[in-house]
């Protein structure tokens, strides 16, 4: 998988980092993630070297980059991942 580090993209934009994300996906999926772990999350954007498309669950998913704590066989369900991202707003308190 190919992406961005979503703390490096974030600090370009905002100091302090956001304390609380919204997360919104094309099929009506939404989250608010609330002090979380910056260093764990990758914005991937390409797997195998092709971009993500809807029917591959993208274009864009949130995956946690500490991916040696599952089996592999879990990865295919892996449940912190958020997928078809379409938006990222931070929330503010």
């Amino acid at each position: 998988m190919q992406g961005v580090d979503l703390k490096t993209l974030l600090t370009q934009y905002f100091d302090p980092l956001p304390r609380q994300l919204r997360i919104k996906a094309w099929d009506d999926y939404s989250v608010v993630l609330s002090d979380w772990q910056f260093e764990h999350w990758v914005l991937v954007t390409a797997q195998d070297d092709q971009y993500l498309t809807l029917r591959d669950r993208g274009p864009l998913r949130l995956v946690r980059a500490d991916l040696q704590i599952e089996p592999p066989l879990r990865l295919r369900d892996f449940k912190e991942w958020i997928w078809m991202v379409r938006q990222i707003q931070v929330v503010q308190e």
